[in-house]
């Protein structure tokens, strides 16, 4: 019978190093503190204390994914992030961003084996992600863009205005298969007020007094509202944000 608990104790420290060794970057835990001597439920106990609370979420299945078609965010693959979450700040977070289902989900303890469903976030309490070098925060209240609650990107945020974009995806069947289309849709907020920003007409319309600086502007940077990716629309932003003048 000892020899039984001793196995099974061995077991269960082995489970519990793979496991964790896979999340290093989620959970930081400290196998010194736990009490193998106790009973079993007791030091699962001890365990749950110290998972992220960002883990306790529901399976999630990933299917139907290809590495040119597929849901999600720039690409299939995880990619570590940083994650708000009730308020916490977490690094180093393996994800995907569903951008179909607006939704965001992690490897499920680390195990991105095929066919190992992944974990899918308690969606009310995710404030806030990044990755790719973007960020992402959570619209909840009543003051939202019009495509309405959910996660919109932070491109610009300045003294008198902030520009949000949200990321979708069209979904598209034919005969050949199932295609998803990228769709951006990016808004400004002032005072409280969210505008389309469609082109640079919206700029010019709602900043008549910079028309011609901001014109300028663009012509001497190559800026174009059809490459929105480009760091030169930021800085066309702060350009109309602040009121610069070309010297």
């Amino acid at each position: 019978m000892q020899y039984q608990v001793s196995k099974l104790r061995f077991f269960l420290l082995f489970f519990l190093i793979a496991a964790f060794d896979r999340t290093a970057g989620f959970a930081q835990v400290s196998l010194d503190r736990l009490d193998l001597d106790g009973d079993i439920d007791s030091w699962f106990q001890q365990i749950n204390t110290n998972v992220p609370p960002y883990l306790q979420g529901i399976q999630y299945n990933i299917i139907g994914q290809t590495r040119n078609q597929h849901q999600y965010y720039k690409s299939l693959s995880w990619v570590e992030g940083d994650l708000t979450f009730s308020g916490r700040e977490f690094h180093k977070v393996e994800m995907l961003y569903n951008t179909y289902e607006d939704v965001l989900v992690i490897p499920n303890f680390g195990v991105k084996t095929s066919g190992v469903p992944a974990i899918l976030l308690n969606q009310a309490h995710v404030d806030a992600f990044s990755m790719y070098g973007a960020k992402f925060i959570h619209l909840q209240d009543s003051q939202i863009p019009p495509p309405g609650k959910g996660f919109y990107e932070l491109y610009y945020e300045g003294k008198n205005f902030t520009v949000l974009v949200k990321h979708s995806k069209l979904k598209d069947t034919s005969a050949s298969g199932i295609v998803y289309k990228d769709k951006r849709e990016a808004f400004i907020l002032i005072n409280d007020i969210y505008y389309d920003l469609v082109n640079k007409k919206t700029l010019f319309n709602l900043y008549p007094e910079q028309k011609d600086e901001l014109r300028k502007f663009m012509r001497n940077n190559d800026v174009k509202f059809s490459k929105q990716r480009q760091e030169g629309l930021k800085e066309l932003l702060k350009f109309c944000d602040e009121g610069q003048k070309e010297g």
